[in-house]
């Protein structure tokens, strides 16, 4: 049974999903604020083998900053970005919350790199759990705690 769907802008590229997200969060890094043109990025974590894509993708790769590749797959008509792949933790992709079509369904409860946080931007009565960093192994924790709670 199909949970969650979405895809790009210009719907040359949808996905599905029959889980809900291991992790919703919010990213306060220089990386995020750049590539995506926004002071927040929020996203979805899934194992990538638990969501369908259509369509094709092109790829941008960068290093990130523990010094392994990042990828980030977008659709090559609208611009739009759908995945994010890290060497760092495999098997994991994070899909950007706006891009699905009940993105209000989700909330996030984790905040990464708050040292870049906008002063701006207040506090996220859902959000549970702050790092200062990306919190990477606790944010894997967190993840695998969350695997049977997951309908």
């Amino acid at each position: 049974m199909i949970k969650h769907t979405g895809g790009c802008y210009c719907k040359n590229i949808t996905y599905s999903s029959e889980y809900d997200p291991m992790l919703v969060f919010n990213c306060h890094c220089l990386t995020c604020k750049k590539i995506s043109g926004e002071a927040i990025s929020t996203a979805v974590t899934f194992y990538e083998s638990e969501v369908e894509f259509s369509g094709d993708m092109q790829i941008f790769e960068y290093k990130g900053g523990s010094g392994k590749s990042v990828y980030k797959h977008f659709c090559e008509n609208c611009g739009c970005r759908l995945i994010t792949k890290v060497d760092l933790i495999e098997g994991f992709i994070y899909i950007p919350i706006g891009t699905f079509d009940d993105w209000n369904s989700f909330k996030p409860k984790v905040e990464l790199w708050n040292e870049f946080k906008s002063d701006w931007v207040g506090e996220f009565d859902c959000v549970s759990t702050i790092f200062e960093d990306n919190g990477t192994l606790d944010r894997i924790q967190i993840c695998l705690e969350n695997l049977d709670q997951r309908e």
